[in-house]
């Protein structure tokens, strides 16, 4: 009888002093930042993607360790990849077709929340095109990228 006391007392105290993470039960709802890129002309003010000109299949997105990011095609033909994901100054060459190459620079960092830290996109810039943000987008991340031949 004493034996199963002791073996009952050590099976509480070894089961019930677990440490419990904060997190253990919580659901976090981290919606993954893409950012999309209409791409078009400066002079006609044309979609480079809408009218034909390109295709998805002229596309490579590369990170500065030279590996490919996925990118795709949205049914308003712009391109989107999820480039504010990763935390960090990030560098990405854009390119479509031979003769167009796009340099893009993020600064992506992480909220406090130990348990739940959303990705924020504190900077885009794109060094060797004129550019600007789509406020009026329904995408937080939109930015329409002028190309000039």
């Amino acid at each position: 009888m004493k034996n199963s006391i002791l073996t009952l007392f050590l099976f509480i105290v070894f089961t019930s002093c677990e440490e419990k993470s904060n997190c253990d039960d919580l659901m976090c709802d981290i919606a993954i930042p893409y950012v999309t890129l209409n791409i078009v002309d400066s002079e006609s003010g044309e979609d480079l993607f809408y009218n034909g000109t390109y295709t998805l299949n002229d596309v490579q997105l590369l990170n500065q360790n030279n590996e490919s990011v996925p990118v795709r095609l949205t049914l308003q033909n712009k391109l989107e990849s999820a480039i504010g994901d990763i935390e960090g100054n990030n560098q990405y060459r854009l390119l479509i077709s031979p003769n167009l190459e796009i340099l893009i620079n993020t600064l992506v960092t992480r909220g406090d929340d130990p348990c739940c830290s959303s990705p924020n996109l504190v900077s885009f810039e794109v060094l060797n095109y004129e550019f600007e943000k789509n406020d009026e987008e329904n995408y937080e991340r939109n930015y329409t990228i002028f190309i000039t031949n």
